[in-house]
């Protein structure tokens, strides 16, 4: 990465911290004064040897007025240091904190088409490693770099003012040492782009393997048996094996080289001093100051690494901040009433429109059942009425307003959603049923978990409404979440609900109080139904058959009987509910 490259990352990180720029300053003053100091007692040595060697007696008044400045510096240079770092770590933890405050309301305004390209474990980078390496930056190597290039810039200075040509000597072995970091560079730039690519690859399939555990445990399966993640293990250690091989020797040789000084001071100052052109003290702070002269430089290539390291994370979290969220009217307008109208609409995920040129209305107060097989294009339908995605073509509707010109916060405080699959959040029953209205109080979640028919196995829980329910809610079962899901659209009191498969995957104790629960919710709103299993939504006001992305018919269950490919779904569906197991046929068989 070139020098200009690493200018614009530095000064990206550095506009994150604008609102402690402040620290960062005192940060980098301290830090720098602090190496300044750090060659105080070098110094000291000199004049002392200055005096030994050149007048051959020394005042102790000198030589104790000289320790006192050594070791006052050093405990001065100390204390800037542990100053910069409490002012750069205070920095960097505010910055981190607002970037990733920062990202989650970025996220929050993007559409669904961000998250469907991109997989958990590169967003989890991203809000994880990526954010991180920019605190340790900012905490540590900001500090660190300053003083890297303070201590070799007054080291340099302090050996030219007493000799020119060993500074010079002393500073041979740095162009061994650019040719060194400039493999080290070439190495980088070669595998970076495959390792950070693959990291991905891992988290995901990290991801995956902990979260698909019951299956792995089920089918006896092992990390080494779980494909995916065992391949990107391999190439995980194949990219890290080759970066290393082939970086090793100009690492080896780089750091070597750092340490050469000595070699080129020892003959060079000999000859030096025997011409006359070096004094003997001059000569003792060289071999003091001289070999070290070049590990701050070593510093600053570390340094510079890791900005290329975190350059590639800097782009993806720009990824985010640069990508087109929806629209969002400042000052839009709020629909008096609640019908639903889709006029012409088109909609692709990607370039194959997943639905072409759908009409419908739907009436404020009507239950709507969305019916049709696999991939039709009734669920997107659903999703498109909150704004999810936007259309391609067409225009969306709620009283006659463009969804388009209701303000983002406003469209979502009109709908309500129940869906299949139910995440919770790893906290208490009460909080997650709160995330229907943040400032519910407990008597109005407690009438929502009643009205949910959720209250009763809530209540028999170890904690009740203060139980931790675990990571995706993991200590409950399908129908309870569900019933807790069903309490959050309660306490939202949306008019508008959409039912996505909500008791798809229940059993049919469970799908009976789900049923009543479902049906008190539905009183008084306009709601779409998402259904495969057509019983479900047979007493709906309308139903819509999708079938490839357009509407194929519409009308009441009696109305839809006519239409070959809804009786041929109902047929199915009233075969799949009378099926039963032909215990004695299998016995025979």
């Amino acid at each position: 990465m070139l020098i200009g490259d690493h200018l614009k990352t530095f000064g990206w990180v550095l506009a994150q911290s604008k609102g402690s720029r402040s620290k960062l300053f005192w940060s980098a003053f301290f830090a720098g004064v602090s190496a300044i100091l750090g060659v105080a007692p070098m110094v000291c040595v000199y004049f002392l040897a200055a005096d030994f060697l050149g007048v051959g007696e020394i005042e102790p008044e000198r030589v104790w007025g000289l320790m006192a400045v050594a070791v006052a510096s050093v405990v001065l240079r100390f204390a800037l240091y542990f100053a910069a770092m409490a002012c750069s770590h205070i920095c960097a933890f505010n910055v981190i904190y607002d970037l990733r405050a920062s990202i989650a309301t970025r996220l929050a305004a993007l559409p669904l088409g961000f998250f469907e390209q991109r997989s958990s474990g590169e967003i989890e980078k991203i809000m994880t490693e990526d954010v991180e390496n920019i605190e340790l930056f900012i905490a540590h190597y900001f500090p660190d770099s300053v003083a890297a290039m303070a201590l070799p810039l007054i080291t340099a200075l302090l050996l030219f003012w007493v000799d020119i040509p060993l500074t010079l000597a002393s500073l041979a072995p740095l162009p061994l040492a650019f040719l060194m970091h400039l493999g080290m560079k070439r190495v980088y730039r070669k595998n970076v782009g495959a390792f950070h690519k693959n990291v991905e690859a891992l988290n995901n399939a990290i991801v995956e393997y902990v979260r698909g555990m019951p299956v792995v445990k089920a089918f006896n399966q092992t990390a080494e048996s779980f494909s995916r993640y065992k391949r990107a293990l391999k190439r995980h250690t194949g990219i890290a094996e080759e970066w290393s091989s082939k970086a090793s020797g100009f690492t080896s040789f780089f750091w070597v080289s750092l340490d050469l000084g000595l070699l080129v001071i020892l003959p060079v100052g000999f000859l030096l001093l025997k011409s006359g052109g070096l004094s003997p003290a001059g000569f003792v702070l060289f071999m003091l100051l001289g070999p070290g002269i070049m590990e701050p430089l070593g510093r600053l290539i570390m340094v510079g690494g890791f900005l290329d390291r975190i350059s590639e994370g800097v782009l993806r979290i720009q990824t985010i901040f640069t990508a087109k969220p929806l629209n969002d009217p400042q000052n839009g307008f709020t629909p008096k009433g609640h019908s639903i109208e889709f006029k012409n609409v088109t909609f692709a995920y990607d370039r194959e429109p997943v639905l072409r040129d759908v009409s419908f209305a739907l009436k404020e107060g009507t239950l709507n059942g969305f019916v049709g097989p696999s991939g039709a294009g009734k669920s997107t339908a659903a999703r498109l009425i909150p704004r999810f995605w936007d259309i391609s073509q067409g225009q969306i509707l709620i009283e006659g307003l463009d969804i388009k010109q209701i303000p983002g916060r406003e469209l979502m405080n009109k709908i309500g959603f129940v869906f299949q699959d139910v995440y919770l959040i790893n906290d208490t029953v009460a909080e997650n049923i709160r995330m229907g209205n943040q400032s519910a109080t407990d008597d109005e979640v407690l009438a929502a978990a009643q009205s949910a028919r959720a209250h009763g196995f809530i209540s028999e829980l170890p904690r009740g409404y203060q139980t931790v329910v675990g990571e995706g809610g993991a200590y409950l079962s399908g129908g309870e979440k569900q019933r807790i899901s069903i309490a959050r659209a309660f306490l939202k009191n949306a008019p508008i609900l959409i039912l996505d498969e909500a008791t798809a995957f229940t059993d049919p104790l469970n799908e009976n109080r789900i049923h009543e629960a479902l049906n008190r919710l539905m009183q008084n709103r306009t709601v779409i139904m998402v259904a495969h299993r057509l019983p479900t939504v047979m007493h709906a006001d309308q139903l819509l058959l999708f079938e490839g992305g357009k509407i194929k018919a519409r009308g009441t269950h009696q109305e839809m009987l006519q239409d070959t490919l809804y009786s041929k779904l109902w047929n199915n569906c009233s075969l799949a509910c009378d099926w039963k197991l032909a215990v004695g046929e299998a016995i025979d068989a």
